[in-house]
């Protein structure tokens, strides 16, 4: 008897699925009747990025999953394609920083655009209202992953030093700076790595 072993990859939802600094800073500019920033962030931090506090940004947050520009979501160009041919070859799952209050707004986007493609959805509950955070190394363990692909230059290092590969994606102003990780700069090169 042969037997073939499908890794499994899990994949963030936040700028690597879609462009949520895009959406949420829409919310932030209707709900505090101000101008979001134009500059891109330095480092992926809601907070410092729209200059508020803490937890004036977990409440933007919050607002944002039931809001009609948390609905308005849409994939970052090439992903559904490159999902749906990962999905031939590869267990998939979503690991993605987001609380467990935006569950619900993650599986009706997941439904939506990548409908059937992925086994799980674990939501780390980082920058959280309440509830405990999970550690991705944990979740990357919890959910037998092989590879993570995530933005998340901390993300990749803390799961390659427990629990499994990372490729980073993106070549975003908050990760640009990272030389020590596999970077998968768009979905389109996907294959150069899987």
């Amino acid at each position: 008897l042969e037997f073939i072993i499908m890794l499994r990859i899990a994949v963030d939802v936040d700028e690597v699925l879609c462009p949520m600094l895009h959406h949420l800073s829409r919310h932030y500019s209707r709900t505090h009747k101000a101008k979001a920033p134009i500059k891109p962030p330095h480092e992926y931090n809601y907070a410092t990025h729209f200059g508020i506090s803490k937890l004036e940004s977990q409440l933007l947050v919050r607002s944002f999953y039931t809001s009609h520009e948390g609905k308005q979501m849409t994939p970052i160009k090439g992903s559904q394609n490159a999902i749906r041919k990962l999905k031939r070859k590869y267990h998939l799952g979503i690991i993605t920083g987001r609380q467990i209050y935006g569950k619900d707004l993650t599986i009706d986007f997941l439904n939506k655009y990548f409908f059937d493609m992925f086994e799980y959805v674990i939501c780390t509950n980082s920058y959280s209202l309440c509830g405990k955070e999970l550690p991705k190394p944990q979740a990357c363990l919890l959910g037998e992953a092989d590879v993570l692909i995530d933005d998340s230059i901390s993300n990749c290092v803390t799961v390659e030093g427990v629990s499994c590969k990372a490729l980073l994606f993106g070549n975003y102003s908050w990760n640009s700076e990272s030389e020590d990780i596999d970077r998968l700069i768009h979905w389109d090169n996907i294959g150069d790595y899987l």
